[in-house]
């Protein structure tokens, strides 16, 4: 009888630990869905190149791990409101934002702000402005495009 009760007992750990597993595992794969959606992106380098951000956290400014947030589809037109962990040699913070992209084309803001760990928010960027695409070569800075290779690209 003994040998039964410590048989379910073992069952019933195992049976926790692997649910507990695949429960951790969907939760990770959620905030790397999120830390890797198309909007991250743009959002991060229009942040990092804000002298705003840039005097709490210092430079580079670094995406953390946490990620929460949404990202809708209706027809043509896909929604983003997302909170993105900030991080920097000076500090913490989040970058919480609202986007729309209509058809594939450029993510256009409804509200970013960033949020200091300690300190108060800041708002980043007027309503319906365009994000900055990602710096795109060596030498770019955040948003604007590579320079031209020496010798017209030769």
């Amino acid at each position: 009888m003994r040998h039964i009760v410590a048989l379910i007992a073992g069952a019933v750990v195992l049976l926790v630990v692997l649910l507990g597993g695949c429960i951790g595992g969907m939760v990770y794969v959620g905030i790397a869905a999120l830390r890797s959606h198309s909007s991250v992106q743009p959002a991060l380098a229009q942040a990092s190149s804000d002298p705003r951000v840039t005097a709490v956290l210092g430079t580079p400014v670094e995406q953390g791990f946490m990620a929460t947030g949404n990202v809708a589809f209706s027809g043509a037109t896909q929604t983003a409101n997302l909170s993105i962990a900030l991080r920097g040699p000076l500090g913490k913070g989040k970058l919480v934002y609202s986007a729309t992209r209509v058809a594939g084309g450029q993510w256009l803001v409804q509200s970013m702000r960033f949020e200091p760990q300690n300190g108060t928010p800041v708002e980043l960027i007027a309503p319906n402005g365009p994000l900055l695409p990602p710096a795109t070569g060596p030498g770019a800075a955040p948003g604007e495009p590579a320079p031209p290779a020496p010798n017209g690209g030769e």
